[in-house]
């Protein structure tokens, strides 16, 4: 089968194209993204679809990022296809939402992606390769996975399609070739740094070493786990069926929960959480949590993210009514240097001091989990990691105020049912730290800081 063949089989396979009239490609330059733009652009006539190009400038590197952006402006023009350029501050943004700069990139490119095809009633199209699915694979693998992790990209994830998701890397250079297409590198594909790469550039050539078909076996391996898992996912919907309460949209009978293995007893509790929830990504521990407390035939409590209370009595598994939480039962507080564990609310913090000279390596290894930073020294001794109190006080950055936490709360228009849910540090009724407002104006670094305290979600810094 040669290489069109194979999109033309992906694309059939999954039913990319059906029910549309418009495509809209993610084209960054580089190979894959030019592939797919010529791809689908010369197939367009045989599906009877208009083809769009959104062009993203990152902000990252530079005048190299300049170059890619006319690079892509003029190869549309070339072969006729209407063009969208977006320029963001990557870094920029990351630093305010406190995330990594990969993950904001992300975030905001599927977003800027949803807000076009959403304008033009278009499917997104990504140039994601059989390659990309594969360092997936191993990147999930060294996080510790289940079987959803090993399953690789999936071609098709709602308005998203994947039509390279067939080839293997070297495939989409030898289409590039045949057509004389030219296209751009991306200098950071090459630093090993990034665990991808290193993936890419280390491990995936040593295992070609082993067997030069290597991408060819491991893509029956990902259709086989595939396989696999969708066969666990209908008998999980089988039983999540059988614990509904008729007439209840947030009860379920648990009893047979019990006599399931593991492997459907955990999905079937995933799924009910993430109805309960409405939240697609649930941490395993939660989970685990129910897990353990309905095999022990246990009553009691747990809180996901966001406050939300799940309960089990008698048999019944339910999401307890906000409106009846009293104010004093969720209450909780922790000294500083016991954070390092799963709070009330669902949400792990860790507190790492370090030096100021330290601070920019560190900060930038960990952008993904800093959701504050402290200058360590101000920080009073008996500060503690708490929810609020009546009578709390902050004072926000740059805006020389002080005011209450009940009208900070107020201007930020928080639902009053989520204003005890959200965790903090402070010194008697003086607030240091908020999570998602961040740090009070009188404890925030500056250039007589010798001590940074660094705020953490997620697991422990050492396990990095």
């Amino acid at each position: 089968m040669n290489i069109s063949d194979k999109i033309y089989s992906a694309i059939e396979e999954f039913k990319m194209l059906q029910g549309t009239k418009k495509i809209l490609v993610g084209v960054s330059g580089g190979a894959d993204s030019i592939c797919l733009l010529h791809f689908l652009n010369s197939a367009a006539k045989i599906y009877d679809v208009q083809v769009f190009a959104v062009h993203i400038n990152h902000s990252i590197r530079g005048d190299e990022a300049k170059r890619d952006q006319i690079f892509v402006r003029s190869f549309c023009k070339e072969i006729g296809v209407p063009f969208y350029l977006e320029k963001v501050d990557i870094p920029k943004m990351s630093l305010e939402m406190k995330i990594g700069m990969e993950e904001c990139g992300r975030n905001i490119r599927y977003k800027i992606f949803n807000s076009i095809a959403e304008k033009i009633d278009a499917k997104i199209a990504t140039a994601h390769t059989l390659s990309d699915s594969i360092e997936t694979v191993f990147l999930n693998m060294t996080r510790g996975c289940s079987i959803n992790g090993i399953c690789g990209i999936p071609a098709v994830r709602g308005k998203i399609i994947r039509p390279l998701i067939y080839l293997s890397r070297d495939e989409i250079e030898n289409y590039c070739r045949k057509y004389n297409l030219e296209y751009v590198y991306d200098s950071s594909n090459g630093c090993k740094d990034f665990n991808r790469n290193r993936i890419r550039l280390e491990i995936i050539p040593s295992l070609k070493k082993i067997n030069p078909s290597f991408e060819k076996c491991f893509k029956r391996f990902l259709d086989s786990v595939s396989e696999d898992k969708k066969y666990l996912e209908d008998i999980c919907n089988e039983e999540y069926v059988r614990t509904v309460l008729p007439n209840e949209k947030y009860k379920y009978n648990i009893r047979d929960i019990r006599k399931l293995p593991d492997c459907i007893k955990g999905r079937v509790i995933y799924k009910i959480l993430e109805n309960l929830s409405g939240e697609k990504e649930l941490e395993n521990k939660h989970v685990n949590l129910l897990s353990g407390m309905i095999s022990d035939n246990e009553s009691g409590c747990i809180t996901l993210h966001g406050g939300i209370q799940i309960c089990i009595k008698e048999d019944i598994l339910y999401k307890k009514d906000s409106k009846n939480i009293d104010k004093e039962s969720i209450s909780w507080e922790y000294e500083l240097k016991d954070i390092n564990s799963l709070t009330p609310l669902g949400i792990t913090f860790i507190i790492k001091v370090v030096k100021k000279e330290e601070f920019n390596i560190l900060a930038v290894k960990n952008s993904k989990n800093i959701v504050g930073i402290l200058d360590y020294d101000k920080v009073p001794k008996g500060s503690i990691f708490r929810n609020r109190r009546e009578k709390d006080i902050f004072t926000p950055l740059n805006r020389g105020i002080t005011k209450s936490i009940k009208k900070l709360f107020n201007e930020l228009k928080m639902p009053s049912i989520d204003r005890y849910k959200i965790p903090m540090i402070a010194f008697k009724n003086k607030v240091i730290w908020i999570y998602g407002v961040g740090e009070s104006e009188l404890f925030k670094v500056d250039k007589n800081t010798q001590n940074i305290a660094l705020i953490l979600e997620g697991e422990s810094i050492n396990d990095r």
